[in-house]
């Protein structure tokens, strides 16, 4: 779906989805994790193919880590230094996001699709 609506690589869409997975695996609890994972049958490896290290020392790595995790702008500046690993724009991220949680309201449910809406 990424691929297709945002004209991103197939590492890009995998590194993308792979960093917000990542991300609310950080900062969610073990069981709302696994609410939203349930229903993607390749969570490892898109959690894998997000780049290293994503909070790095850029202002955007740096602005996320001052706002928090639980803002959306904390949410959305934390995943600049990953999706800039990538090669793709800070802004991507929110163009990722509609398409990630309707993903995740069609193969978890509702209830997963707002946790993972509630973190940015």
């Amino acid at each position: 779906m990424l691929t297709d609506q945002l004209g991103v690589t197939n590492k890009q869409a995998a590194g993308g989805a792979g960093s917000i997975f990542g991300y609310a695996k950080d900062n969610l609890n073990q069981e709302d994790f696994s609410t939203i994972a349930k229903g993607v049958p390749d969570m490892d490896s898109l959690l894998e193919a997000a780049p290293a290290d994503a909070e790095d020392a850029s202002p955007m790595g740096q602005a996320g880590t001052m706002l928090g995790g639980n803002s959306n702008m904390g949410g959305v500046a934390s995943l600049a230094s990953s999706f800039g690993a990538l090669g793709l724009d800070p802004e991507m991220v929110t163009k990722f996001m509609p398409i990630v949680n309707e993903y995740i309201g069609s193969v978890s449910g509702e209830q997963a699709m707002g946790l993972l809406k509630d973190l940015f």
